[in-house]
């Protein structure tokens, strides 16, 4: 048996955050599996992370990434 967890965000009803979900997700109506979510999120992570620490220093890194953990909750 294999698990495919997903999740959808949407604060009006369970539905919309399900359409949601498949909409962002979904190539043809089918939705990914989650070992290709992962991998297309740890790549996109890596460039994200690597134009954020051009230049800056062990602080401003620091900084930065306790405000964009915060912002994540």
């Amino acid at each position: 048996m294999e698990v495919e967890p997903g999740l959808g965000i949407l604060f009006v009803s369970a539905a919309g955050a399900r359409t949601n979900r498949v909409a962002e997700t979904a190539q043809a109506g089918v939705p990914p599996s989650f070992d290709k979510v992962r991998k297309q999120a740890k790549a996109g992570w890596s460039v994200e992370r690597m134009r954020r620490e051009t230049g800056a220093s062990p602080e401003q890194r620091k900084i930065f990434y306790l405000q964009l953990y915060k912002a994540l909750f």
